[in-house]
């Protein structure tokens, strides 16, 4: 078959996004997680930096659904562990986010990932920042629970600025991103920012962000989530 047939724009076609690549999950650059712990210890391990090239992470799938709030991956101990995993703005009045509480994790200083489920499984209470690092893959996940009501401003969600993705809010450029098949329920206030840091090269080609086949979705996928408030 004719190769230029594939030859269209989209789907991170200029950027060359590949991800980690095609990996078999006996791989010893193929993980699977199901819990939060799992889930922060691999991105821990994505870091070129720090490991070898054989073992550090290309993919990881996410094999269930993860609460990543502050509080309930572990506060400040988490912290203490994992210097990307921070407390975002702390919520003013949401019950189940202030038990909960919101995270910010970074993803950082990665060459080639890919973040994926095999059946969309729900990311809660956090929000990512995409930073430090080229050609990522976030596929087939569902993010929610990232919302509350903002009294002091009327719904107008400057207050706490907790965003599903973050791509680019750094000294450090980062390009090359694809989203695909991804579902996202309300948000605080952005589904996906991409900020002036989202890129690494002076070409298209060094620096495309592709958004395809996603879907933003009104209210959670848990009603009284929303009736809560």
């Amino acid at each position: 078959m004719d190769a230029a047939l594939f030859n269209v724009d989209g789907y991170a076609a200029v950027a060359e996004v590949t991800g980690g690549g095609v990996l078999d999950e006996s791989s010893s650059q193929y993980i699977k997680v199901t819990t939060a712990a799992e889930f922060l210890a691999a991105l821990n391990n994505i870091k070129y930096s720090t490991k070898t090239a054989s073992t550090v992470y290309k993919v990881i799938e996410i094999a269930a659904d993860l609460d990543l709030g502050y509080e309930e991956a572990g506060g400040a101990a988490t912290t203490a562990t994992y210097s990307f995993f921070t407390s975002a703005n702390a919520p003013l009045m949401h019950p189940t986010l202030l038990t909960t509480g919101v995270s910010s994790i970074d993803i950082k200083a990665y060459n080639g990932l890919i973040i994926y489920s095999k059946t969309g499984h729900t990311i809660r209470h956090a929000g990512f920042n995409i930073k430090a690092g080229e050609n990522l893959i976030i596929r087939n996940l569902t993010f929610d629970e990232l919302w509350e009501w903002d009294e002091l401003t009327k719904g107008d969600y400057d207050k706490n600025d907790w965003d599903y993705i973050t791509i680019g809010d750094s000294s450090s450029a980062s390009g090359r991103v694809w989203i695909y098949h991804c579902s996202f329920y309300k948000a605080y206030d952005g589904i996906v920012d991409v900020k002036k840091g989202a890129a690494t090269g002076t070409t298209q080609a060094e620096n495309g962000v592709t958004i395809s086949w996603s879907a933003v979705l009104p209210g959670s996928s848990n009603a009284s989530f929303m009736k809560d408030q």
